[in-house]
């Protein structure tokens, strides 16, 4: 009941869930309308769905009981007690209205025949007064006037519903939900606001080879909704279930279709995770990342990438990039690349992107790109540091970091033109990161070639250094032979 702004009252109907709202006591040309016999502040107002087909309304006037359909095209005047007599309460039951008036502490019972629309005569000489003092504001009525319809009215139809496709992104799907259908014989007002559930269904590709199904589930009352943050190129299953607070409160339990599979279009996808670069040795890097959570069943390839800078400045000097169709993995399941041919002391930036498989012509549309990791590549130079007719020192400048991270191992061998086999330098010292080799017994004036061997418990090869020029040194003496 709406007061508006000259005092009045309008009576408004709808549907349970608030849909198809309509005024009482005022039909759509405005022609049948109780002017004389509008509610004020002080009226009692009550509906009488005895008779579904024909409701009336009832309503109070400090000593009058008028009834009107709800159109108010049929309006009357029942009673009229007398202007000393003021109603403070109505109810209806099954059978009769009852009017009580506190001054008199009479209740007035009048059976519902004699207050039709069609009596036009006072029914007040039909009338019963009890006295009932002690009445309060409630009344025991007929359990048989229920004011909801039947329990089975207030459910919808169980029958198979379905969502219906309205548009897909490379990330979302938004549909259109059907409108529920009442159960035979009942009407479509009687059900309350419609609770929407989707089940959204698809498939994890497994290392086993296995499917794993993921299910998560949306809940709404409106009839379009958009279901977001999906992964690109992948197949949902969209289950529905119509409920509303009926369903919930009988302990119906939900009843699902048999579902709709769409398949979100082409898109970017997430970018690879968990990057990460370890150095092996001066020239060569491993690279690690694993793939993106919501990567589902599509099939990808990667790219990792290495930018060399130029060095003091954060200029690119050189972009190379490998395709990794098949990457190998590590025993706790991240994909690993090594990189070889890096150039000693150089600082490099190293990156992995992903793109679908199917899309190989125009990856470049598709291809997302992991956070960078910058690497210092640590240089590989031997130092001459002392030479005699017959004993040298060479030393070797490594970092401490990576001795230590990466289980750093070193050998320097040498030889000169007569040996056939390299011999291994046996007397070492270290002092924080500098190694120093101390080479003994060698022939005077003699050339010697040097190379380093170097070996990183990651990395199952070992790596010779000079890799692409030769390292070699002089005894001093009286006779130099050559190599």
């Amino acid at each position: 009941m709406e007061l508006t702004s000259d005092k009045q009252y309008i009576i408004m109907q709808s549907d349970f869930d608030g849909k198809n709202m309509k005024p009482f006591l005022k039909n759509e040309d405005n022609k049948c309308f109780c002017q004389d016999k509008l509610l004020d502040s002080t009226s009692i107002l009550h509906f009488d769905t005895t008779n579904i087909d024909k409701p009336l309304i009832y309503w109070t006037s400090k000593d009058r009981l008028i009834a009107a359909d709800i159109y108010g095209c049929g309006c009357n005047l029942i009673l009229s007690a007398g202007n000393q007599i003021k109603f403070n309460n109505l109810i209806i039951d099954k059978t009769n209205i009852y009017l009580y008036s506190v001054v008199e502490e009479l209740i007035y019972i009048l059976n519902k025949e004699y207050a039709l629309l069609e009596n036009k005569g006072d029914a007040f000489k039909y009338v019963q007064k009890i006295y009932l003092p002690f009445y309060g504001t409630q009344l025991t009525l007929d359990k048989t006037l229920q004011p909801y319809p039947p329990t089975i009215c207030l459910t919808p139809n169980m029958k198979d519903y379905h969502v219906e496709k309205v548009l897909i992104t490379a990330n979302s799907i938004v549909v259109s939900l059907p409108e529920p259908v009442p159960n035979d014989g009942c009407e479509k007002y009687n059900l309350a606001t419609t609770i929407y559930t989707i089940s959204v269904s698809y498939l994890t590709c497994l290392d086993n080879s296995l499917n794993k199904l993921e299910e998560f589930k949306e809940r709404t009352y409106k009839r379009t909704y958009k279901i977001q943050n999906l992964a690109p190129f992948t197949e949902y299953t969209l289950k529905l279930a119509v409920s509303n607070f009926y369903v919930d409160k009988l302990s119906m339990g939900l009843q699902y279709d048999t579902g709709v599979k769409l398949t979100t279009i082409s898109g970017k996808l997430n970018a690879p995770e968990d990057v990460m670069v370890r150095v092996l040795t001066p020239t060569v890097a491993i690279v690690y990342w694993t793939p993106p959570k919501k990567l589902n069943c599509v099939a990808v390839n990667y790219i990792v990438n290495w930018i060399q800078l130029a060095n003091n400045t954060e200029t690119q000097e050189a972009t190379v990039s490998e395709h990794v169709d098949n990457p190998e993995r590590t025993l706790d399941g991240k994909f690993f690349k090594i990189i070889r041919s890096l150039l000693p002391g150089q600082k490099y930036y190293i990156f992995v992107s992903v793109y679908p498989t199917n899309n190989i012509q125009h990856f470049y549309k598709f291809t997302t790109d992991s956070l960078t990791k910058i690497v210092y590549m640590e240089p590989n130079n031997l130092i001459f540091s002392w030479v005699s007719t017959d004993s040298m020192n060479i030393s070797l400048i490594s970092s401490v970091n990576l001795m230590i991270h990466t289980g750093f191992g070193y050998t320097l061998e040498y030889k000169n033109h007569v040996m056939r086999e390299w011999q291994i330098v046996n007397i070492t010292k270290v002092n924080n990161n500098k190694i120093t080799f101390y080479i003994k017994n060698l022939l005077p004036r003699t050339l010697y070639k040097f190379r380093l061997i170097l070996k990183y418990r990651k990395h199952i090869n070992e790596s010779v250094l000079p890799d692409k020029k030769e390292f070699t040194i002089g005894t001093l003496g009286k006779e130099m032979k050559a190599l």
